[in-house]
């Protein structure tokens, strides 16, 4: 008996397709305790957007200030990570 380290082959970025804005409120309410419990800071998020999310021309993703956004889209998201 052994362990055996598997890596994936190849990683691609996630093709974010809606606003910077529901982007910042999906991964805030997404590591919600973590934040709260300092395990995690805004700051790692922002750090680590850029890496992981693109844009539809496949360039790195910032996100967006803290701001008020009203639609239906952005309803439907705080819906789905609040019950």
């Amino acid at each position: 008996m052994g362990y055996v380290e598997q890596r994936p082959k190849k990683l691609s970025a996630i093709m974010w397709l809606r606003t910077k804005e529901q982007l910042r409120v999906m991964l805030r309410l997404l590591f919600q305790s973590q934040i709260e419990g300092k395990q995690m800071k805004v700051a790692d998020l922002e750090r680590l957007t850029p890496k992981v999310f693109v844009n539809k021309e496949g360039k790195p993703l910032t996100l967006a200030k803290p701001s008020e956004e009203l639609s239906m889209e952005m309803t439907k998201l705080e819906d789905f990570f609040r019950p």
